[in-house]
């Protein structure tokens, strides 16, 4: 699974997080994957987002800029459940 950060240049500050979500066996991309999306933020507390990969296994999330902690769950049918914890340098 490919993630990636990405400060947006809106008129208020977000952070993009994309990525793939892929076999990580064969890195065939998996088409609409549950992805869940929670954060913690010194504003906002935790919040989360959740939304499905499209068909080329692509997914985007537009959060608060400033996040301390960002914990990424994908779940897809036939495949073992993921939980990855992202760190904000």
């Amino acid at each position: 699974m490919f993630k990636s950060l990405d400060k947006g240049n809106k008129s208020e500050e977000t952070t993009l997080i994309c990525g793939y979500v892929n076999d990580s066996i064969s890195s065939h991309l998996i088409e609409n994957a549950h992805l869940y999306l929670s954060y913690r933020n010194s504003s906002f507390g935790y919040s989360g987002n959740d939304k499905y990969s499209d068909s080329s296994g692509c997914y985007q999330f537009n959060v608060p800029a400033n996040l301390n902690l960002i914990m990424l769950c994908t779940l897809a049918s036939e495949y073992f459940y993921s939980f990855t914890s992202l760190k904000v340098v």
